[in-house]
């Protein structure tokens, strides 16, 4: 209309548009308008060196937030604007005299000569006034409301009544030991509390403070209703658990980071930790209701194990000190972190290496101690985990221990002694195996052909730690000294038929399987081949028999038996299962 009028009147110079930045609110969109306002101020900067003082007193997690983000909004600190022009909130209780302008803040309702359940909100508290003891005029008040983040940062005494009333309480229970948000929290609640505890009491409200990034979707964009790309929490605990939604949180990413969270990463959690630990869990549960193992049995001493089991009290005895020292530290993440990587050690290598010992039929001390072992394991981990995972740890626990839940135990502080010679060897052996089976796959030769032997890199380590490794690279003979890793590939008549005949314990495992029977069932087996996998079969009967549960092993095609055909390095195969 301006520019209509000014054209008409032969008064228009220049008509353009221009384009610039504006304003929009973040959450709806719509248009802002900025302009100046009076408003009431805290003079802040005159405490500036006293507030910079008591967040360098202060622990920060990360430490890097301390100096940078929450340093540097310190040392630029203004004045902080504690008035708010809305209707609803805390009613900034200054009166001023409408007659001589002056002020008054007043500090109760008693003082307002109202009594302590009145409501003191708008719009109630704008017709209270007040008689100015300077001139006898009218006094007002204010009609600004405060800044929500003075009400979060009052909290500390404020929750008590203090100081009218649970002096006691929040004498005790002040500066809190520990407080937790997001990043954005420096210039917020974590600003305030500050603020507000260092004018009052000289001192800032919490001693530590862990400083957490913000949750992104996988494309690493801030998850925003208005953007739709906001997980809702029932399907994550619906779909995941809700233990593996705290696990990802503790584990994916370090203190500060952004998480990018969706169901691709929630999915990770569960089959990288979850469903091995619940494995673990299963096994030892599975073999100890059929030996009917009592836990409350008396302990092999723990020299008297195997090493594979001083291996293990070893490692869960530092997994105990470092998660002790993590947590003492507020940090979660890496003690997380180290029980995720003591269950894959539980799993992939204890319980992987130690499988013949739960399967063997004599329940003699060896077995009693590999029950013990993986019993103590599973125990503390489910106490270790209970902060982290509380409804796992809780499950695992109680079936563990009589149904007392693991948050009525004590926390674990030590288990077992130290040996770190056997975890150097240990770390050797699994080194060798990694290279030994890198040097079978270039070969091109399976696991389960047995090969005559492997020289390794390195000094010769105890004969308990050879056997594993000659066993998981299945080998006949291990020697060190070499400079690489350097298998013997010659493979004899006697090494083909062993290698055969554990193909063959592979094919009956996998149709013990798919027939449905229990760990426990004992089978009678009969086959129908030829050439080498007859003579393979005879000459290992034994073993297939006692690795399968065979009671028989005969050849032959029956009526009753329930039969597959199949292949084994080209050559046919029948086999037929039944319970025995």
């Amino acid at each position: 209309m301006i520019t209509d009028d000014l054209k008409q009147r032969g008064l228009l110079y220049k008509a353009e548009t221009i384009l610039h930045t504006y304003p929009f609110c973040w959450r709806c969109g719509t248009p802002l308008i900025y302009y100046a306002l009076d408003a009431w101020y805290i003079r802040t900067t005159d405490r500036k060196e006293e507030l910079i003082a008591n967040n360098a007193a202060t622990n920060w997690v990360p430490a890097h937030i301390k100096t940078g983000r929450m340093g540097d909004w310190l040392e630029n600190n203004i004045d902080w604007q504690f008035s708010r022009s809305r209707y609803w909130g805390t009613p900034v209780p200054i009166w001023i005299c409408e007659g001589c302008g002056e002020q008054r803040c007043v500090s109760s309702s008693a003082e307002l000569g109202l009594s302590e359940d009145t409501d003191l909100h708008r719009p109630f508290i704008d017709t209270v006034t007040l008689k100015c003891e300077k001139c006898a005029g009218t006094m007002r008040r204010v009609p600004e409301v405060l800044d929500t983040w003075f009400d979060s940062g009052s909290m500390p005494f404020a929750q008590r009544g203090y100081p009218r009333q649970g002096k006691e309480l929040f004498e005790e229970t002040f500066p809190a030991d520990f407080i937790s948000e997001a990043v954005d929290q420096t210039r917020g609640w974590f600003y305030t509390l500050l603020a507000i505890s260092t004018l009052l009491f000289k001192q800032n409200s919490y001693r530590n403070v862990i400083c957490l990034g913000h949750v992104v979707d996988p494309k690493g964009k801030k998850a925003s209703k208005s953007r739709g790309n906001v997980l809702d929490p029932n399907y994550l605990f619906d779909t995941f658990g809700s233990d593996a939604v705290r696990w990802y949180f503790y584990t994916s990413t370090q203190v500060g980071e952004n998480y990018r969270t969706g169901d691709a990463a929630l999915k990770e959690t569960v089959q990288q930790f979850f469903i091995p630990l619940w494995n673990c869990f299963s096994f030892l549960v599975t073999y100890a209701r059929l030996d009917k193992f009592d836990p409350a049995q008396p302990p092999v001493p723990l020299g008297e194990r195997h090493v594979l089991d001083r291996w293990l009290m070893s490692k869960l005895n530092n997994l105990v000190a470092s998660v002790n020292t993590g947590l003492e530290a507020y940090d979660a993440v890496e003690p997380a972190r180290r029980i995720h990587r003591f269950v894959d050690d539980l799993s992939n290598w204890y319980i992987r290496r130690s499988r013949r010992r739960f399967w063997k039929s004599q329940s003699d001390r060896d077995k009693l101690a590999a029950y013990q072992t993986l019993y103590e394991a599973l125990s503390t981990v489910a106490a270790l985990m209970a902060p982290f995972a509380p409804f796992t740890a809780d499950a695992i626990y109680r079936n563990l221990s009589d149904d007392r839940s693991v948050h009525l135990s004590d926390f674990p502080e030590t288990v077992g002694a130290e040996d770190a010679q056997v975890e150097a060897d240990m770390a050797r052996a699994r080194q060798a195996v990694e290279a030994g089976l890198a040097a079978r796959d270039a070969a091109r030769l399976k696991v389960r052909q047995p090969l005559a032997g492997i020289a390794l890199p390195g000094d010769q380590l105890p004969e308990d730690i050879v056997a594993i490794i000659r066993d998981e690279l299945n080998v006949k003979r291990v020697t060190f000294g070499a400079p690489e890793a350097r298998l013997d590939t010659e493979i004899t008549e006697p090494l083909k038929l062993e290698g055969l005949a554990r193909e063959v314990v592979r094919v009956i495992q996998d149709r013990r399987k798919r027939l449905g029977f229990n760990v426990e069932d004992r089978i009678d087996t009969r086959y129908d081949a030829d050439g080498l996998l007859v003579r393979a079969i005879q000459r290992h009967a034994d073993y297939i028999k006692a690795e399968t549960l065979s009671v028989t092993l005969a050849p032959g095609r029956e009526d009753g038996f329930d039969g597959e055909q199949g292949m084994i390095e080209g050559e046919q195969i029948w086999i037929g299962l039944k319970r025995s």
